[in-house]
């Protein structure tokens, strides 16, 4: 703007040398102003397709899934995979990209290939990652691109599965054992377990739905939200349920364990609950999701709280209340039901949990 105002004033200098200068001091502030403004920008994507910056989900589409690789228990790390990431400058200054690094606690994945270095506009580099394959089993490793746009460092997650072509046991259990895969699913390679359709997991260890009662619900390393589904509710009566949270390991970047009603049985049983209409949630960091949108609520929860849930059916309202770690009473969140004039299609709903989880998690339901 300055270059803009000094520039439109008629130019009155009576000397060819005054005129010139003021011409050169103009065209300095109009490149000054120009740098200024310029931007980089920085975009990845992986088979033609976009990743998203602290994106934790996996997808063959745009290779952060790298599928699977087969090899025999003698030669564990013959069959490998790569895949190739591009990182893209689209704005109109330079992209400097100062270190590419993997969080990988099992060093599944190696860069062959750094994109380290200056991405001038509108241009690309290449980033290489191979999974080696060195053991059987599933890999996953973070993503980390330190540049000079975004403040923190581009990061998204990328998995493999090393699957052995001779199978014998999954997870320490002989493949014909009665208790293979948790006694719910079938051993079809080296710690690959094909489960029956109400559970999942790696080991076949998490049930999708619960009955009355007592119910200690198990998750470990698996990657995809899961929902866990309790019996169908009428809507004649006050229904309530409590689940207590033993250890709760989140995902990074996911949204935590979720409580809340879906309509039953749900479209599917790998997301979280509230992303999709006709469901509604309580988040671990206390907010309320309903058509995916989450909003202010109540207190957040974690390992040793309790939450109950509390399904109206004559009056339609969801309420929750939370019982903190060595408190003796519950306490009803929010200001009033944190939901009503519920709608759940044409079903009746279910209560449900879902979560993401890092490692073990473990909560019981009564």
């Amino acid at each position: 703007m300055l270059a803009s105002l000094y520039c439109i004033r008629p130019i009155t200098a009576m000397y060819a040398i005054a005129k010139q200068f003021r011409y050169l001091f103009c065209l300095i502030l109009l490149s000054f102003n120009v740098q200024l403004f310029a931007q980089a920008q920085i975009e990845v994507s992986g088979n033609g397709n976009a990743i998203s910056n602290g994106s934790f989900t996996f997808s063959t589409d745009n290779f952060t899934d790298f599928g699977a690789v087969f090899n025999t228990p003698d030669e564990v790390d013959v069959n490998q995979q790569e895949k190739t990431f591009t990182i893209t400058n689209n704005g109109d200054a330079d992209l400097v990209i100062s270190d590419i690094s993997l969080v990988d606690v099992k060093s599944y994945f190696d860069i062959t290939t750094n994109a380290t270095g200056t991405i001038t506009s509108g241009n690309s580099a290449d980033l290489v990652i191979n999974f080696n394959s060195h053991a059987f089993g599933l890999g996953f490793a973070e993503v980390r691109i330190t540049n000079n746009v975004t403040s923190e460092p581009y990061t998204f997650f990328i998995s493999a599965k090393n699957i052995a072509c001779e199978s014998g046991e999954c997870f320490g259990v002989a493949e014909d054992a009665v208790n293979v895969c948790s006694g719910r699913g079938t051993c079809v390679s080296k710690d690959v377990c094909e489960c029956e359709a109400t559970v999942g997991g790696i080991n076949c260890q998490t049930p999708y739905r619960w009955d009355d009662g007592s119910l200690t619900v198990t998750r470990n390393l698996d990657f995809t939200p899961q929902l866990i589904i309790g019996t169908e509710l009428d809507d004649q009566s006050v229904h309530e349920v409590i689940v207590e949270i033993k250890t709760s390991s989140k995902f990074p970047g996911s949204q935590g364990v979720t409580f809340g009603l879906v309509n039953n049985p749900p479209s599917d049983t790998n997301h979280p609950i509230g992303v999709y209409g006709l469901e509604y949630g309580y988040i671990s960091n206390g907010k309320r999701i309903a058509d995916n949108n989450q909003a202010s609520y109540g207190d957040t929860f974690d390992v040793g709280d309790q939450i109950k849930l509390i399904y109206d059916g004559p009056n339609n309202t969801l309420s929750f209340a939370v019982k903190k770690s060595g408190e003796t009473e519950f306490t009803l969140q929010g200001d009033g039901s944190a939901f009503s004039d519920l709608d759940f299609g044409d079903s009746n709903p279910a209560f449900a949990i879902s979560f993401q989880c890092l490692g073990g998690c473990e909560y019981v339901i009564r």
